[in-house]
């Protein structure tokens, strides 16, 4: 059994159609570093959100491998 006290936090990937999402008590990290976007992380506790861009789209957009 995990036991926390305070809020949690959920943060997460695989969405790379909505971009990167912010609310109040969850975060989606996925940018699209694949598909040409970005590749976001998310330093912690503070929150604080970095990017750096891709350097090629790796895999278009609909291409199926």
């Amino acid at each position: 059994m995990i036991t926390t006290q305070g809020p949690q936090r959920v943060i997460f990937g695989h969405d790379a159609k909505r971009k990167v999402q912010c609310f109040n008590k969850a975060v989606g990290l996925d940018s699209g570093a694949c598909y040409g976007g970005s590749l976001t992380g998310i330093i912690l506790p503070k929150g604080e959100l970095v990017s750096v861009n891709a350097l090629r789209e790796y895999c278009p957009i609909g291409e199926k491998k």
